[in-house]
């Protein structure tokens, strides 16, 4: 399991949760907001390119 990989005893989110949420994202994604970034959905923000 990769959660333990990082220390963890379970994923932060399941995957039926983690596809609804990308799935949001994709459908309510704009090539001004969501272009060339990277998006951290568990912790709800933007990452550096």
């Amino acid at each position: 399991m990769a959660a333990r990989a990082f220390g963890l005893e379970k994923a932060p989110v399941t995957l039926a949760e983690c596809s609804v949420k990308t799935a949001h994202i994709i459908d309510n994604s704009t090539k001004e907001d969501h272009s060339g970034k990277f998006f951290n959905e568990t912790i709800d923000c933007f990452l550096p390119w």
